[in-house]
């Protein structure tokens, strides 16, 4: 199990980055196998999907793994930040799945 240090090495950008550039090969896939024009707006959906749920996981994780006196004035805003956390990334899951299974699948 890697230690805590190792893990906040890991940078949100390159975690969006990786994730939009999977899902996007994974649309030009699905478009190219079905012999179909890939669509600028589709791409887009998918790419600001992706950096959606990793900002939405980032944010859950810090609101929910960090102490009131971190979190200062926003403690008592704790349960909102997680449970917004949680629907910002249903959202995004839900937007690049309808994409992906429209096109991909």
């Amino acid at each position: 199990m890697p230690d805590i240090d190792t893990l906040n090495k890991i940078d949100s950008l390159g975690c969006s980055i990786i994730l939009a550039g999977l899902l996007l090969v994974a649309y030009l896939f699905g478009c190219w196998r079905r012999r179909a024009e890939p669509n600028l707006a589709q791409g887009l959906t998918i790419a600001i999907a992706a950096f959606g749920v990793v900002a939405a996981v980032d944010l859950g994780w810090v609101a929910y793994s960090s102490s009131r006196e971190e979190l200062g004035v926003l403690a008592v805003q704790k349960p909102a930040i997680v449970i917004g956390a949680f629907s910002m990334a249903w959202v995004s899951i839900s937007s690049a799945y309808k994409v992906l299974i429209n096109r991909a699948i």
